[in-house]
């Protein structure tokens, strides 16, 4: 059941930790039957009581008092066992596996998934199905296609988006060099900007972080323009001219930064890179 998944995390050098409950240790029993897995699997348990919450987990009092089996309360279990181990991926399981529905009433075959890392997913899954074995290998497939499902989706480089004659971009590049980091260079010019990208900066550090009001591009603007900005005006201005915004913007799955220093680097490094 964990072979594929498994061959794919140790094809680009990346591990997981396992944060499960109604399933019971099948995950992580899928993802260990496989020769090698030391290089993927780097631990994981089975989080079945508030008390382990707090104990394995490291969570506080309020989050382990969270209702079980939903989407949220997976996603911090995940980001938590990635956390605490120090991996790639955080993987987590909580739901419901019969014949009776559990204290929050969740009927058997409930159960929800969480995969925390460069990219974040959720999922929920409900069957009909009241036998309680059946449930739980049943919550350990689902989790582990979640898993490779995510893994596949990401890509696994950093991305440079900027311009070849910027001096903060040639510095970014030249370190990641200097840590053999492998990227890719968008270049502004030359690719221009997606507009579901650029949304997805300003909503992240909003518009006002973005323009670079020290830039050529910027002082080229008719001055209308540059004493009027709102947010509609600034979106349509950094769509037009990419190069209006700060450089560089960096993306390696859900993590990004805007600019190029001693906390991005850190932040680079402390995600094994």
């Amino acid at each position: 059941m964990g072979s594929s998944v498994g061959a794919l995390l140790k094809e680009r050098g990346q591990t997981v930790a396992v944060s499960e409950s109604a399933a019971g240790g099948l995950i992580s029993a899928a993802l260990l039957s496989i020769p090698g897995a030391s290089a993927y699997f780097v631990g994981g348990g089975v989080i079945y009581t508030r008390k382990a919450r707090r104990a394995f987990l490291s969570l506080s009092r309020k989050e382990a008092a969270q209702r079980g089996a939903t989407e949220e309360y997976a996603l911090l279990a995940a980001e938590a066992v990635r956390e605490e181990l120090g991996t790639t991926w955080g993987l987590a399981e909580s739901g419901a596996t019969g014949p009776r529905s559990n204290a929050y009433g969740d009927a058997p075959g409930f159960a929800c998934f969480a995969i925390s890392g460069p990219l974040n997913r959720v999922m929920t899954l409900e069957n009909d199905e009241d036998d309680r074995e059946t449930n739980m290998w049943a919550f350990a497939e689902a989790a582990l296609e979640l898993l490779e499902d995510t893994v596949r989706e990401f890509s696994g480089l950093l991305t440079i988006y900027g311009i070849p004659n910027c001096d903060s971009c040639r510095r970014a590049m030249k370190w990641l060099n200097s840590q053999e980091i492998e990227y890719k260079f968008h270049n502004f010019r030359k690719n221009g900007l997606a507009a579901v990208t650029l949304n997805q900066w300003i909503n992240e550090f909003g518009w006002e972080n973005l323009i670079n009001r020290r830039s050529t591009s910027w002082k080229q603007l008719p001055e209308a323009m540059r004493t009027n900005v709102t947010p509609v005006s600034a979106s349509s201005l950094m769509m037009a001219n990419p190069t209006l915004i700060k450089r560089p913007v960096i993306e390696y799955g859900e993590y990004r930064w805007v600019g190029f220093g001693n906390e991005e680097k850190q932040a680079l490094l402390d995600l094994g890179l």
